[in-house]
Formats: structure tokens, sequence, C-alpha cells
């Protein structure tokens, strides 16, 4: 067998076997035998073996000898990087990563949400952001409620509310008035971002965009809160760790500054410091 084939099935090339050579290291036997890579016999290590016994040993590669032998029919294929291979495999990535982004902004502004809306005694579909209180709303299986609706007509109609109180039941409706056991469970209103899961309805609009119980959830989520007692504690340990790391690195500085020693090797050293330490530190938080 070729050495080169034999190289390539290996993954590796003459580079590697010259610096393994040159750096006095270890070969496998039958790999040096493969490569056809002369031995002798004080370079064999004795490993306690009975004469004649076949079992693969290892060999001490002198330098300058490791390509003794080696099949030079073909070009020996070179080791090596390409940074640019790199560099445009990252630059590719980072091209298509922003041209999907553009491409998701643009479908998400052209996708419109409607509403099947009577106005002038006709149905219309109008956007809902368009959608004012006293208009009169039709629902359907499948639709999301586009604001928050008193019922005023309702057949079968059942709403998947979810996404406000994480039933997974669907809600039944009514057009009649009930007492409403909490704040978002009204049977007589259909609450925005709620589906309907069966049925038809007919509601008048009371509430739009952050005025709903949706929105308001919205809201809420936007708002700065005030910190806990325990976020507290951690912001302030946070901020004595990384004084502790602050200052021992500048001591370190000064005292490899004051012994003598390059400011350069001095402050890598001081920053290896602090890096080495920022991980140990955590388990501490």
């Amino acid at each position: 067998m070729a050495s080169s084939h034999t190289l390539d099935q290996l993954d590796t090339c003459f580079d590697d076997i010259h610096a393994i050579a040159n750096a006095g290291l270890l070969l496998p036997a039958t790999l040096a035998q493969r490569l056809g890579i002369q031995q002798t016999a004080d370079q064999v290590i004795d490993l306690g073996e009975q004469p004649g016994a076949h079992r693969p040993g290892r060999i001490a590669v002198a330098a300058g000898g490791g390509g003794a032998g080696v099949d030079r029919g073909r070009p020996a294929r070179r080791c090596g990087h390409h940074p640019w291979h790199h560099r445009l495999e990252r630059g590719l990535g980072f091209a298509n990563e922003f041209r999907s982004e553009r491409a998701v902004e643009a479908l998400h502004d052209r996708i419109r949400h409607t509403a099947l809306t009577l106005r002038d005694g006709r149905a219309v579909a109008v956007d809902v952001t368009e959608l004012v209180p006293g208009d009169l709303v039709r629902l359907g299986m499948g639709d999301v409620v586009p604001a928050d609706l008193r019922l005023l007509e309702a057949d079968g109609l059942e709403c998947d509310e979810a996404v406000l109180t994480g039933e997974s039941l669907a809600e039944p409706k009514t057009a009649k008035p009930a007492k409403p056991s909490s704040p978002l469970e009204l049977p007589s209103c259909a609450l925005m971002g709620t589906v309907v899961h069966a049925g038809t309805g007919l509601g008048v609009v009371v509430r739009t965009g952050p005025r709903t119980a949706f929105g308001q959830i919205a809201v809420r989520l936007g708002e700065r809160h005030e910190q806990t007692a325990f976020q507290r504690g951690l912001r302030d340990f946070s901020g004595l760790l990384v004084r502790i790391t602050g200052v021992l690195a500048v001591s370190i500085f000064v005292i490899n500054a004051v012994l003598g020693r390059s400011l350069l090797e001095a402050g890598l050293f001081a920053l290896a410091i602090a890096v080495g330490l920022t991980p140990q530190l955590l388990p501490a938080i």
C-alpha cells in the first residue's frame, strides 16, 4: 500500500510525521512499518516480550529519519490552515443571517389582522388597529378576538382563554348577563387575544389596545418593578466579588512592576489572573 494513501486514511501528513520525529516522540511500530520508516534494533523499546512475539511495540524515531523510505510516487498532502476560509465562512454566515432577518421583518410588515365588522349595515373586513368602541364584530370558529367584546349574540360560542388564564379547556360564552367569578372569567364577554374554539357570536367593542385585559398585562410586563431583597443582596454580593477581583489584579500588576518585570508582561499576567478568577467566583453567587 502506498504511504501517501496510508496518510490519507490516517488523516495526517508528512509534516506531522516529521514533527513527531524531530520532537523525539514515540510512534506505533505498525505505523512506522507501513510508512517505510527504517528501524534499528536499539530503537525498539523492550516491552518484556519473548523474541518473535508478534505484538505491536513503539519505537523512537531519530530526528531527521522520519521520511526514510516514504513513497514519493505522488505529491504528499501538506498540512496548513487557511484563515481566509474561516473569514469567508463567517462573512457568508453573517450575510445570510442578516438577509433572513430582513426577510422576516418584511413578511411581518405584510401581515394584516382583520376583523369582520358591521358598519352602515354591511359586513366589512377592518384592520384590528382601526377598531373603536361601539363597533359590532362578528366572531367565527378559529377567529382571534380583536378587542374586548360584550356579547350580544352567542350560538354555541366557546373561547380558548389559555393565553390569559392558562386554562386548557375552552370557556363557554353566553349573551345573558352573568356574575363574573374573577376579573378574567367573564361568561358574557370575549376578551382580546382569546381564540374562538367553537360556535359563532356577535359582540360590541368596549375596550381596545392597552385598555383591554390583554393589553394591561403587556403594559405591566414592560414596566420596571422594584427589586426584591434577594435581588438587592445578589447585586451587592456580585459587586463585592468584582471589587475583590479588581483589587487582586491591580495588586499583582503593581507587585510585578515593583519587581522590575516588563509592564506588558505584568499587565497580561494580571489580566490572566482576573479572567481566571471570574469563573471560580461564579459558583459563590
